[in-house]
């Protein structure tokens, strides 16, 4: 099988990287994760620490209301979102819970 290059100009990838940009929501450029190493917030089993870090980051987050909301409204399975952990946030859709009603619950 051939190796596949593929050869894009800088205004090609600068036009992509702006597409990028406008598709994200307003709020992801203000989020306080985004110089921590993302492995924090997907942490593997038995590494309870990185998803404690990661939830103090997210405590001191702006946009943490945001971010567990977007978490939900697209079904995310895995990784730490507005200061809630995998199980946490599969724990409460379970218990047909919203991010607003997690909030509300003070998580």
């Amino acid at each position: 099988m051939p190796d596949e290059t593929f050869s894009f100009t800088e205004y090609e990838i600068l036009e992509f990287v702006q597409a990028l940009r406008e598709s994200l929501p307003g709020w992801f450029t203000r989020k306080s994760c985004t110089r921590e190493d993302g492995h924090l917030f997907f942490p593997e089993r038995n590494q309870a620490w990185k998803v404690a870090k990661a939830k103090a980051i997210c405590r001191e987050c702006p946009v943490r209301r945001q971010c567990l909301e977007y978490s939900f409204e697209n079904d995310f399975e895995f990784g730490t979102f507005g200061g809630v952990s995998t199980k946490e946030r599969q724990k409460f859709k379970q218990e047909g819970l919203s991010a607003q009603g997690v909030f509300d619950l003070g998580e």
